[in-house]
This record gives structure tokens, sequence and C-alpha cells, in this order.
């Protein structure tokens, strides 16, 4: 036989092509068309999952394309403008402890603020926390109202003094006014210097404001 014939009975078998699996990435989550509902699927590296419509999506033939694919689909698009408009369990929380934080600030200040303008002694803070909690035994503000003697100070020094001294210097800069300076020493030998401020506003009626 020869070599020519020998070589028709051997069948020319094409190289099979290799098969490139492709395998779930976690930066893909990254990516922003994926970012937020994208994640590693429990049923292995051949698929991914999709919080948005619960379920996996097979990544075997296409990889993101496969996944890109799924974002289009109108299941996925519905289920997205639903969940679009509702807060997380984390989100709702938070939102709820910043507003009542909110709410104990306002409440500790009003209270520096009636101290002030009714001229007790400051002492009472001591007590007056533990008055409005036993009042208010229902109320999430009034348990968790914290501001003592030291507080309150704090309060009336650098919250309501500051902003009282804005007011004062805007109605200042728009209106006449004069100025008194009285220094004075007390028996602790701390230093004080008050200065009164007379402002002619309001069809000149005369409003005093004191700075200490």
């Amino acid at each position: 036989m020869s070599s020519s014939e020998s070589d028709k009975g051997v069948q020319n078998t094409p190289p099979k092509k290799k098969k490139y699996s492709v395998s779930y990435k976690p930066d893909w989550e990254k990516d922003d068309l994926f970012e937020g509902w994208l994640s590693k699927s429990n049923k292995g590296p051949d698929f991914a999952y999709c919080k948005v419509c619960s379920c996996d999506i097979n990544i075997t033939r296409g990889g993101k394309n496969d996944i890109k694919r799924h974002k289009e689909t109108k299941k996925h698009e519905s289920n997205k403008l639903k969940i679009r408009g509702q807060q997380s369990l984390d989100q709702m929380f938070t939102k709820k402890s910043t507003s009542l934080e909110k709410l104990v600030k306002q409440s500790e200040i009003r209270i520096a603020a009636f101290i002030v303008e009714h001229n007790i002694p400051i002492n009472v803070m001591e007590h007056f926390p533990d008055l409005i909690r036993a009042v208010c035994p229902d109320s999430e503000v009034a348990k968790r109202i914290t501001c003592g003697r030291t507080k309150t100070t704090k309060i009336i020094s650098e919250v309501l003094g500051r902003s009282d001294v804005d007011i004062m210097v805007e109605a200042m800069q728009t209106n006449k006014f004069s100025l008194t300076a009285d220094e004075s020493t007390d028996k602790s030998t701390k230093k004080h210097l008050a200065v009164i401020v007379r402002i002619a506003r309001n069809n000149l009626k005369v409003n005093i404001m004191f700075i200490m």
C-alpha cells in the first residue's frame, strides 16, 4: 500500500476547541451597572446572585454579558422600581435615632434658656433632669436628657451666649448704640468684664443687652 493510499484511510479530525470556564468575580460588584444588587451565589462560581430579583444567574456562557442581559429584562426593571422607594432597616433606625438625638439636644437648650430667662440658680440642674424623667416616664426624650450643672453652663455660654452675641452684633451694625464697660473681681479673685450695650431701634425704643 502506497503512502498516498494510507493517508486516505486516515481521517483528519479538527482539534477540539478548548472550553474556557467563566467564574464569578467579586470585582463585578463594584461595576456601576451592578453595584448594589449583584453578589456571589451560593450555587457556586458558575452563578451570580441578583438581590433585586432574588434569583441566581447562570454566567457560564457569557460571564458579565449574561448579567447585563438579566439587568435588561422586564422582571429586573420592574422589581428595581418596586424597591427604589423602600428604606432598609438600617436606614429606618438611623433616621429615627438621628431625629431623637436632635430632639434631646433641642430640649436641653430650651431648659438652659429657661434657667437663664427666669434667673434660676444653675445648681438646680443637678436634680432637674431626674425630675423630668420621673414626671415623663414614657418619653424617650426625657430619658435621654442628661444636662447637669456643668453641661447646662456650657450650653448657656457656648450655644445660647454665642447666638445672642451674633444677634446683638447684627443689631449694632444697623442701629445706633452706646457701650459701657465695668470690670470687677469676685471673691475667688476671678476677673470679670461686663459690657453693657444700649441699642436704639424700633422707633427709638432702647434695648439693653449685656455681655459678661
